[in-house]
């Protein structure tokens, strides 16, 4: 029997566990569809304390959410993991930052997004943010 190896996902959860528990949940989900048997995805999941991020967003202290976030990768990165996979939009508006700090690839959520916007050409397009990511966040711009 083969067995195929997956990459290590490194999960930089939500803030919230439980929108945590939804993508946890449909990543497996896909990864026993596309591979059969008894497949899950290979990943493991980091979760900073929403309240700490929340408050440094709400002072609008980016460079706390950036090392917050960053610590978070790390850890994810010496544990092993492959490559990044943010589950929020507050880590994304420290992307850059966090893209620097680590040495694993990551996926930025508005590369697959935009992917789909422009494929079905849709001109105008809506997303769920808190208040201080939502006015920081920038994705428009990828």
């Amino acid at each position: 029997m083969t067995v195929r190896q997956t990459k290590l996902i490194g999960l930089l959860g939500d803030m919230s566990w439980e929108a945590s528990v939804l993508y946890y949940r449909l990543i497996n989900q896909v990864a026993h569809r596309r591979m059969g048997g008894h497949h899950n995805a290979r990943s493991q999941m980091f979760r900073p304390d929403f309240d700490e991020l929340n408050a440094l967003a709400a002072q609008g202290d980016w460079t706390g959410v950036a090392a917050v976030v960053s610590d978070a990768a790390a850890t994810l990165e010496k544990a092993g993991a492959e490559f990044a996979l943010l589950t929020a939009v507050t880590p994304h508006t420290v992307a850059d930052q966090l893209a620097g700090a680590i040495g694993m690839p990551m996926l930025h959520i508005a590369d697959p997004t935009g992917e789909a916007i422009l494929a079905k050409g849709l001109a105008r397009v809506g997303s769920w943010a808190s208040s201080p990511s939502a006015c920081r966040h920038g994705s428009a711009s990828r």
